[in-house]
């Protein structure tokens, strides 16, 4: 178990560690001192009760992951939309902190001093994207989905790099999959963006 999750000797509240590889969840305590080390590693995801650890990206994951990143970064530094972010806390409501592996704020939802300074994000980005593993849930994935247009997101991707898909779900129950010969164009949480899919699915060699 990582180190994150020791010290907890006095805490006010009680969650239930989801840690991957183990069968059965059980019981931590929660200090504030401990709730920061959670944010800080982004290693766990706060879920209404439960502190559920992320998988590990594979090297395609990572590879895909870091090429959105750097297409993402580009357009919005261009054009001063905002600031683009991966493996950041967002803090949508009381016991719920998400950690898109990708997520643009726009300076719209800037608070008036600036980027937030604490551990987490207080706002909702205007675009969450993940990209999943074939060993991901389902369900988890469709109950992120739910909570990021519950909670102000515009825009969610969710990107397979097994079947070299990009989900594009513009609500909860709207989408449009596109496949590695589309071409993503974006005009609601990003103006202008556009992206061909073979740039972010091509094989290194």
């Amino acid at each position: 178990m990582s180190a994150v999750l020791e010290d907890v000797e006095t805490a006010p509240k009680e969650f239930w560690l989801v840690s991957n590889g183990e069968p059965a969840r059980r019981k931590v305590l929660l200090t504030p001192e401990f709730e920061e080390k959670i944010y800080s590693s982004g290693r766990y995801e706060i879920v209404y009760g439960e502190i559920k650890e992320r998988s590990m990206p594979s090297p395609v994951h990572g590879r895909i992951q870091a090429k959105i990143t750097a297409k993402l970064l580009s357009h919005v530094e261009e054009n001063d939309l905002g600031a683009v972010y991966t493996e950041t806390h967002f803090e949508l409501a009381e016991n719920l902190s998400r950690v898109p592996d990708i997520a643009f704020v726009s300076f719209e939802r800037f608070p008036e001093e600036g980027e937030d300074k604490s551990s987490r994000w207080h706002v909702a980005p205007d675009l969450a994207v993940e990209v999943v593993s074939r060993t991901g849930n389902f369900e988890d994935v469709q109950e992120k989905i739910t909570e990021c247009f519950a909670f102000g997101v515009r825009q969610v991707w969710i990107v397979s790099p097994e079947s070299k898909t990009l989900t594009v779900y513009h609500s909860r129950k709207q989408a449009t999959i596109l496949g590695d010969e589309d071409e993503l164009i974006c005009e609601n949480a990003l103006p202008g963006f556009r992206l061909k899919l073979t740039e972010i699915f091509q094989p290194p060699r």
